[in-house]
């Protein structure tokens, strides 16, 4: 059992009584953000996902979810791929995964340093009602909530209206209007309840987030020269002495770690948010 609650759980209502954990205690200074969707989730859906997941895990996030079939364990292994933590609040004890084939997973994730958290005892049964009971807490540990696929009535919707009345940031992804697994996010859009995710890039820039920029000494050597002034390739490569097709590859590599841009010509460094 956890001795106490972080402050975002004390913080909710109605406030948990109790966690029982297996794996590492929470963290009061890691940054929480929730992913949430349908168990049955498009090819969009997953790829999205996990993608998502994966970025966020790269900028340093621990992602939350509960470990249910679709887009929760998809979340859930993209920080286990990267060997990251990540946490998972179950309705059922954590003793007694649900569903019973995750077991093997949920060892994983405390194996990579995540937790395993309920507020149910160790080997109680998963009812439907403490899938709702425990949607509160997913929300409420995080300081974001991104939805990726939802029917308009679905567990992940009432878990995003914990987030808003929370006050916590709710992200939903922008889906196919044709398909039932995009309604509910397109529901949540259309009353002003989520901000609409567009791309990845918008994303991670609108939750203040970077990735971690290459370690390779070009990289920061190109960094540093257009952190003065924005530059062209040529100009980088008569001032470093490379051939383009490397500082190419550099800039193509700072690019997808959203630390710079290219704009007229010439490319700039972005201001890094966190």
């Amino acid at each position: 059992m956890m001795r106490s609650l972080p402050l975002p759980l004390q913080q909710i209502h109605p406030t948990p009584k109790r966690l029982y954990l297996r794996g590492a205690p929470l963290n009061d200074n890691a940054d929480y953000i929730a992913i949430v969707g349908t168990r049955v989730p498009s090819a969009y859906g997953r790829r999205m996902a996990y993608d998502i997941a994966r970025s966020l895990v790269e900028c340093g996030v621990v992602v939350v979810s509960g470990l249910a079939f679709g887009v929760d364990f998809l979340a859930h292994k993209a920080a286990v791929d990267l060997g990251k933590a990540t946490v998972a609040f179950l309705a059922s004890g954590v003793d007694r995964v649900t569903p019973s084939s995750h077991t093997g997973f949920a060892k994983k994730i405390v194996e990579c340093g995540g937790s395993i958290l309920s507020e149910y005892e160790h080997f109680d049964s998963a009812h439907k009602y403490r899938f709702l009971e425990r949607n509160r807490l997913i929300s409420g540990l995080c300081r974001a909530t991104i939805v990726i696929e939802a029917k308009a009535k679905s567990g992940a919707l009432i878990t995003a209206r914990h987030a808003f009345d929370q006050n916590r940031d709710v992200y939903a992804l922008v889906g196919d209007v044709d398909k039932v697994q995009s309604r509910g996010c397109l529901d949540l859009i259309e009353r002003d309840m989520a901000t609409p995710i567009t791309s990845i890039e918008r994303l991670l820039a609108d939750l203040g987030l970077q990735k971690e920029l290459p370690e390779d000494d070009l990289s920061k050597k190109i960094f540093d020269v257009i952190g003065k002034s924005p530059a062209n390739v040529g100009y980088l490569c008569s001032k470093l002495k490379v051939d383009p097709g490397q500082i190419v590859s550099s800039l193509s590599l700072l690019e997808m770690a959203g630390a710079v841009q290219r704009q007229q010509g010439k490319w700039m460094k972005l201001t890094r948010q966190k």
